[in-house]
């Protein structure tokens, strides 16, 4: 089979010629996804040069078509040679796939005309979900002693973490704090989801969601917990020559855009590499020697990411960052770039790549769908490494979605 893909003014038309089987399905879902992962949500698939097409050939149509419906997009088949047509009506999808689609104004509208400003390598279109949305910052338990492992069980609170919620720290889900004594690891909270990575060998992250009137709890050694609306949601897509835009410079647009020196951030955007670090084992766990995050025993209790990982995945994003000089923030948030104009504390975790919708999305939908369609593949601490030569740099993303809320109060408890 041959493909051919060509950008009209108000789609993407592929073409296709030869024969739609097994054998060939699988590379027009690869140009299918390629498509899609480029933003594009209106696709024309011209078949006048089809000359058979199998059931394998229909299952593609109707993923497509429901895929592209879901984005708030269209898939049509146009210009279909007989053998195609003959399957379409015979299989009852004609209507479906062969229909008139409607023009670009009668697609889902959104609650509120976006304002569009570029800043830096981003091109950003921004929509107020939450007019007057604040938050408030809660910051539980002393990171600093994170460094020579100096937490006990008693140490930890127990936190219930809601859908208003965004939290990042090291926390572990169990029945009470001697429980996770020995699973304390990297935890992240955003939308109504709890992430935790527990270090008790499994190196496998576990989940809670709000449901109902379930709310997840979960006990922290410390924890940073911002609470209210998120007040905009930014779609960002990178310009101009770069390809991938560092979490520095989507962190930045994202203050500059609130409007606040410091502020809760929530991200879901397509990852060209992810760059971390995650505890290997609990800092409260029976037996914890002092400064075991000295070299070289550093080995054995933290993982890092020594080059880009989950390139190509969708990672949720969750943390505070600040332009500012904030004395209450100390411990809890690091420079993310090079000079140190911003700095913030994000942990990420990687999902399964899925194409995002169009416009402003609802944080909580967009979240519960998340874990309904995709699968969790890890979580980190995004950390930067600006050494010369040999440092990673940072976290980079193409594109995707940020809510953003000033933070109003900051309080600490148990500094």
């Amino acid at each position: 089979m041959e493909i051919q893909r060509s950008k009209k003014a108000e789609h993407t038309e592929i073409r296709l010629h030869g024969r739609l089987d097994a054998s060939w399905c699988g590379q027009l879902e690869a140009e299918l996804d390629d498509v899609i992962r480029a933003g594009e949500t209106r696709v024309r698939l011209q078949m006048s040069q089809v000359a058979f097409m199998s059931s394998a050939g229909i299952r593609v149509l109707l993923k497509y078509l429901k895929m592209l419906k879901g984005l708030g997009g269209t898939f049509r088949v146009v210009d279909p040679s007989k053998a195609v047509s003959t399957v379409l009506e015979l299989s009852g999808l004609a209507g479906l796939l062969l229909g008139s689609e409607p023009p670009p104004a009668t697609l889902a509208a959104q609650a509120t005309e976006p304002s569009e400003i570029a800043i830096g390598p981003l091109r950003c279109s921004v929509h107020n979900v939450a007019a007057g949305g604040s938050l408030r910052c809660r910051l539980a338990g002393d990171p600093s002693r994170l460094g020579n492992a100096q937490y006990a069980p008693a140490d930890a609170r127990a936190v219930d973490l809601g859908p208003n919620h965004l939290a990042v720290g090291i926390g572990a889900f169990g029945q009470d704090a001697e429980d996770c004594a020995g699973r304390f690891g990297e935890m992240m909270a955003a939308g109504g989801a709890v992430i935790c990575l527990p270090t008790d060998g499994a190196n496998v992250p576990d989940y809670l969601l709000c449901t109902g009137t379930f709310v997840p709890r979960v006990h922290t050694l410390y924890a940073a917990v911002c609470e209210g609306r998120l007040s905009r949601c930014i779609r960002f897509q990178t310009e101009g020559e770069e390809a991938a835009a560092g979490l520095s410079a989507i962190v930045r647009a994202a203050l500059r855009i609130a409007a606040a020196p410091v502020a809760g951030i929530v991200m879901l955007a397509e990852s060209a590499g992810l760059i971390g670090a995650a505890l290997k084992a609990s800092p409260a766990a029976a037996g914890t020697t002092p400064r075991s995050f000295a070299h070289p025993e550093i080995r054995n209790w933290l993982t890092f990411t020594p080059e880009p990982s989950f390139d190509r995945s969708l990672a949720l994003v969750a943390g505070m960052a600040t332009t500012g000089e904030k004395e209450e923030l100390a411990g809890f948030v690091r420079p993310l770039d090079r000079d140190g104009s911003c700095a913030g504390h994000f942990h990420a975790a990687a999902f399964a790549f899925k194409a995002l919708p169009k416009g402003a999305m609802a944080l909580e939908e967009t979240v519960a769908g998340l874990f309904e369609e995709s699968r969790l593949l890890g979580l980190l601490h995004l950390v930067s490494d600006h050494r010369d030569i040999v440092g990673a740099g940072e976290s980079r993303f193409v594109r995707g979605a940020v809510w953003v809320s000033p933070i109003g109060s900051i309080t600490m408890e148990g500094r």
